[in-house]
Parts: C-alpha cells; sequence; structure tokens
C-alpha cells in the first residue's frame, strides 16, 4: 500500500484503526461520538472542505454506477474474490455518499456515530483485506477481511435506511446523474 505523508489522512487512518480494533460496536459509537464532539474546529473545516469537495466530484457517483454494473452484471459464483471486493467498494462507497445529502447535515453526531463506527470498521477491514495481497492476484486478498467488510457496510446502510438516508441519497444520485447528463449534452 502506497504511503500516505498528508496528515489529515494519516490521522483519519489511525481514528478508523481505533474504531476498527474496539470489538463492541456500542464502545466504538462511543469512542466515535467522542472523537466527534471534540474535534478542533480547524480539523471540522478542513475535513468539511474535503467533504464538499467529494460531493461535488461527479466522478464519485459515476464510479458508484459502475461498481453497481458491475455487480448486476458478474456471475458472483464465476467471480469469487474480485466480487466480493467490488461489493465491499461499492457498499463503502454507498456509505461514504450518504454524507452527501442534505439531511446528513442536519443530524446530530450521535446519529452520524451509529452509521460511521460500522463505516469506519468496514472501511479499515477493506483496507486489511487489500493488505493481504501477496501479489498481483485479486484472489490473495484476505477473504476473512473482505467479508468482514461487507457485512460492516451493510450493517452501516441498514442503520442509514432507518432514518431515510437512503432514499434521500438516491435521489441525490439521481439528480447528480441528471446534472452529469444534461452538462455533456451543453
Amino acid at each position: 500500500m502506497a504511503e500516505n505523508n498528508d496528515p489529515i489522512d494519516a490521522a483519519f487512518r489511525s481514528i478508523m484503526k481505533k474504531i476498527y480494533l474496539i470489538d463492541n460496536m456500542e464502545k466504538a459509537e462511543k469512542e466515535l461520538r467522542r472523537f466527534l464532539s471534540k474535534m478542533d474546529n480547524d480539523i471540522k473545516d478542513v475535513l468539511l472542505e474535503r467533504r464538499k469537495k467529494f460531493c461535488k466530484n461527479p466522478m464519485q457517483v459515476i464510479e458508484l454506477i459502475g461498481l453497481q454494473d458491475y455487480l448486476e452484471s458478474t456471475d458472483p459464483e464465476k467471480e469469487g474474490m474480485e466480487y466480493k471486493l467490488v461489493m465491499a467498494k461499492e457498499l463503502i462507497q454507498i456509505g461514504l455518499l450518504l454524507q452527501c445529502v442534505f439531511y446528513w447535515t442536519k443530524i446530530s453526531n450521535d446519529i452520524k456515530a451509529h452509521i460511521l463506527a460500522p463505516l469506519y470498521k468496514a472501511s479499515y477491514a477493506y483496507e486489511l483485506a487489500l493488505r493481504e495481497e501477496t501479489s498481483n492476484s485479486i484472489d490473495s486478498a484476505n477473504e476473512k477481511y473482505l467479508n468482514e467488510s461487507i457485512e460492516l457496510a451493510s450493517y452501516a446502510l441498514d442503520r442509514a435506511e432507518e432514518i431515510g438516508l437512503l432514499d434521500e441519497l438516491r435521489d441525490h444520485i439521481k439528480r447528480s446523474l441528471e446534472n452529469i447528463t444534461s452538462s455533456m449534452f451543453n
């Protein structure tokens, strides 16, 4: 895995790891709530700016559509690990895009932590799965971490569904695709 010298990314990765290593989900949420409530305003501003940049990037939605298209057109039994890698990435991408919907800015840190704790755990498990690659072979990814990533990301999305965030995300994706399409023909 490439080394990243960005201190914000390094701090964020450290938080994801810390959340991942907490076995009990309620304790992981509590730790994330504590972190969110004590976050320095300068860091909040930097993270907010990065989230805005992420959300304004039409490639995020296009990537999600591409991942979903692959999953719909591929036999999971035939593709095995590659299918699982794409599925995990797709679920995590959906979770990240949740932060782009308007309602996300209105919910409390408690609710955000309720959704983000399993999502951060899923993201870190996905990274661990990829670290296990010893060659350029997809089949060398660690299946245990990959299955864990899929399970945790699905859990995070179930929590988001409970409060209607996935419906709002579907609307956001639809609007984004309409904007992309209209900009292509103007």
